[in-house]
């Protein structure tokens, strides 16, 4: 009994205490089975990162790979949409693997490639689509639109992580060095590369569009700004590496004998550009002013062209 004369059991406050310990402990284990689940389905957005991964980057460098899992970790999601669930939606990153099916794609899964420069092709096309639907006014259902939301938040995210890469900015380096050697040494170089046996009227046509339209061409069609901060993987550029791919002698021929396989070479550019899922579209604010650069360059020097 106590001083009072009130037994332990009696008290309120011991009771009040009783319970107060009884909530905690209730409380506490809640608390912990929330961790439990929290760390089990993290654990699971870790797993599925890992194989989307292992489908769209069989053959990509590790930084790539880095990139692909830091941003699956803080958005939560993968560039394909996989879950324990099964897929929330058809992402634009599956897309471009059943269309490289479609057209009998060796390794096809493999939409990364095997760089971060192919990595950066592959997330800004993937971005692109994504903003330019072949349906603008289809409407889907609120999950999609939420999944869609997060598909870009993770390209988005992907992106800037890859272009943070130390590779990225060695290559940006390489092409500036590129550029400003070939520029302020031997342009000939340069068109010898891609129009070795082009009539010298095409030739002078191409220098002439390069200047009205400013920046200049490097060697294997890149082209690049002035002041070398900014490049750019042409369309002249990626039929240079298609024709490298296929091992056809003529790669430094690119626009033919004649102005007439020019004006052919230029209208295919021209048509690429405005049909982004045959080129290599783009997304930044950056990259649209860039492909109008090309574009605008594309269509001087076709007019130039049709006047030989």
């Amino acid at each position: 009994m106590s001083i009072n004369g009130i037994g332990t059991a009696g008290n309120p406050a011991a009771g009040y205490q009783a319970g107060k310990a009884e909530r905690n402990a209730s409380s506490g284990a809640k608390s912990f089975l929330k961790t439990v689940e929290e760390k089990s389905a993290q654990d699971k957005v870790t797993e599925y990162g890992e194989k989307s991964f292992a489908l769209a980057g069989a053959t990509a460098p590790q930084s790539v790979k880095d990139a692909w899992m830091e941003t699956v970790k803080e958005v939560g999601v993968n560039g394909l949409g996989m879950t324990a669930n099964g897929i929330t939606h058809i992402t634009e990153m599956h897309m471009q693997q059943v269309i490289a099916h479609y057209w009998g794609v060796l390794n096809s899964a493999n939409i990364l490639g095997d760089s971060v420069q192919s990595a950066v092709r592959a997330t800004q096309k993937a971005l692109y689509d994504l903003d330019h639907p072949l349906e603008p006014g289809r409407v889907g259902s609120m999950e999609e639109q939420q999944a869609r939301v997060k598909e870009r938040e993770f390209y988005t995210t992907f992106l800037e992580k890859l272009k943070d890469s130390p590779e990225y900015s060695e290559m940006r380096a390489a092409i500036a060095e590129t550029g400003t050697e070939v520029k302020g040494h031997n342009p000939s170089r340069v068109l010898d590369s891609f129009a070795k046996h082009a009539p010298e009227e095409v030739r002078q046509a191409f220098s002439e569009a390069e200047k009205e339209t400013g920046g200049h061409f490097t060697v294997g069609g890149f082209w690049i700004s002035n002041d070398g901060k900014e490049f750019h993987i042409t369309q002249l550029a990626v039929e240079c590496f298609i024709r490298w791919y296929h091992g056809e002698k003529n790669q430094s021929d690119v626009f033919g004998t004649s102005v007439g396989s020019a004006v052919s070479a230029v209208e295919k550019w021209i048509y690429d550009i405005d049909h982004p899922l045959a080129g290599q579209p783009a997304k930044s604010a950056e990259e649209r002013k860039l492909v109008a650069m090309e574009r605008a360059f594309c269509v001087s020097f076709l007019e130039k062209l049709k006047k030989l």
